[in-house]
């Protein structure tokens, strides 16, 4: 097996970050000095992106001398279900309803040259409403190449290597890997994420949206909010099943603002995310950034590998952005409709920071006569992001 091995996950749709990311693995793999290798890919490949039928061709294209594992995601996993029961003849299977009711399928169907929103003008009956997602659904399938559909029906739920497992979702805890739920590898969170036992190597997944990657030791999530965000995140796994790089594609749309937050292991992770960081900061194409490093020498550090591609940071404190999240409505950019939104980007195992967490504990430590932040298990992505129809 070749041991250039790369995981990507939750393309949703993002045609244009995946042309950049593919573009970044094949220098990788040049660069490795590995003649071919590995490409596993996480699933979610469709819906809330603008250019679905995009992806899968290019997934179906793949990367030049690499061999790529598919994986199901939810979405495309119910999307398979559905287009099965439309090439069965089947009206009255629950699939086709199940996957046009999630809310964000509008997109995929778009992407197939299918707009059939504008013809609605009042609300439907229920059986009008299966008799049009029916004839909405036989429409897609005819429209759909053969390749793809031949593509989804071949995408497995699970990998394992001798380094680790990919999967889309998660694991359940104290099951055996080649025992698990199909349920459970599309859709756990909370039981999977606050696992700290593991599987005896690394579980490489995406599902559960991280704004930035995340390496807790027993897991690595790579789901980068792409639909949100505009990035897709790749890693590089070493032999020892560890990532050793994380690669951004992107088509960035809203203004990064770089988080750092304080952690017990954020030094031995800060090299590979201000890596990461930098590609974000770079697809965006500004002279200037802003980031709030609570650690001098980390910020001298980041600040240094920016310099020298010509981008300046502008350092922005805590309270300030505490301050535009309160102002927000308690958001900080992620949801807004304006076009004039910032995200933030924050390093090693947390995500999108809450600010609440964030402004309580700092009041704590201006009386306790301390300088550092730390957000607590509060403020993670998976109580405070959007995540309508099964993320």
């Amino acid at each position: 097996m070749s041991r250039f091995l790369v995981a990507v996950s939750d393309i949703h749709g993002k045609k244009a970050c995946i042309d950049d990311l593919f573009e970044k693995i094949g220098f990788a793999l040049e660069g490795s000095g590995e003649s071919e290798g590995i490409l596993v890919t996480l699933g979610d490949y469709i819906n809330r992106g603008e250019d679905s039928a995009g992806v899968i061709e290019r997934l179906i294209d793949g990367i030049p001398h690499m061999k790529s594992i598919n994986l199901t995601g939810n979405h495309d996993y119910a999307f398979a279900q559905a287009i099965m029961q439309v090439l069965d003849g089947d009206r009255d299977a629950p699939h086709i309803m199940n996957w046009m009711q999630t809310g964000s399928t509008k997109a995929t169907l778009e992407s197939y040259g299918i707009k059939w929103w504008s013809r609605r003008r009042e609300p439907l009956s229920d059986q009008d409403e299966r008799t049009l997602s029916w004839l909405v659904m036989r429409e897609l399938a005819v429209r759909m190449p053969a390749n793809h559909i031949r593509w989804l029906m071949t995408l497995r739920p699970r990998y394992e290597t001798r380094r680790a497992h990919f999967v889309h979702a998660g694991m359940r805890p104290g099951v055996a890997p080649d025992k698990q739920n199909l349920l459970d590898m599309l859709h756990i969170e909370e039981e999977f994420l606050e696992d700290r036992e593991g599987f005896g190597k690394p579980v490489y997944h995406g599902h559960t949206i991280s704004y930035c990657p995340e390496d807790t030791g027993a897991r690595v999530s790579l789901d980068t909010g792409s639909f949100l965000t505009g990035i897709v995140t790749a890693a590089i796994v070493g032999e020892d099943g560890r990532p050793t790089r994380f690669l951004a594609g992107c088509d960035i749309q809203r203004e990064p603002v770089f988080v750092d937050v304080v952690h017990h292991d954020v030094d031995a992770k800060f090299v590979m995310w201000a890596d990461w960081a930098l590609q974000v900061a770079k697809a965006w194409g500004r002279p200037t950034v802003e980031a709030c490093i609570q650690n001098g020498r980390r910020a001298a550090f980041l600040g240094r590998a920016f310099e020298r591609e010509g981008i300046r940071i502008e350092r922005t404190h805590i309270a300030d952005l505490g301050a535009e999240y309160r102002a927000n409505g308690g958001r900080l950019g992620l949801n807004a409709e304006d076009g004039q939104t910032r995200m933030l980007l924050q390093s090693c195992s947390k995500s999108l920071y809450n600010f609440r967490s964030a402004s309580a504990a700092q009041e704590r430590s201006s009386r306790e006569g301390h300088n550092s932040c730390h957000a607590d298990d509060a403020g993670t992505c998976r109580r405070s992001a959007p995540h309508a129809d099964g993320r």
